[in-house]
């Protein structure tokens, strides 16, 4: 258990946010999307939500960010090479620009 998260059966961590809201621990998500960085070099990662979209555009543009892309950066990176219309709402940019704290 990373902060806040859980595990599911096939081993994926699970962090209960609302349609496109984000964590109440944003600790335990910059813990939890740092452990997936370093996991993906050997490892499959997903990170889904309902859309793929708002939480998962949102915690992309902060894997750029631990990746070395500048937080203000981070959204237009993701847009360009994920979905145009990542990070749906003022509040997720909001956080993705709290990520490099």
């Amino acid at each position: 258990m990373i902060g806040s998260w859980t595990y599911d059966e096939a081993g994926a961590v699970v962090l209960p946010t609302g349609h496109v809201g984000l964590p109440a621990d944003p600790d335990a998500l910059r813990a939890g999307l740092a452990e997936a960085w370093s996991r993906s070099a050997t490892e499959r990662v997903a990170i889904p939500c309902r859309g793929g979209r708002g939480r998962t555009g949102t915690a992309f543009a902060c894997l750029a960010i631990i990746d070395g892309v500048g937080s203000r950066d981070a959204v237009d990176f993701v847009r360009e090479r994920y979905d145009r219309r990542v990070v749906e709402t003022p509040w997720q940019r909001r956080f993705v620009a709290r990520c490099a704290l």
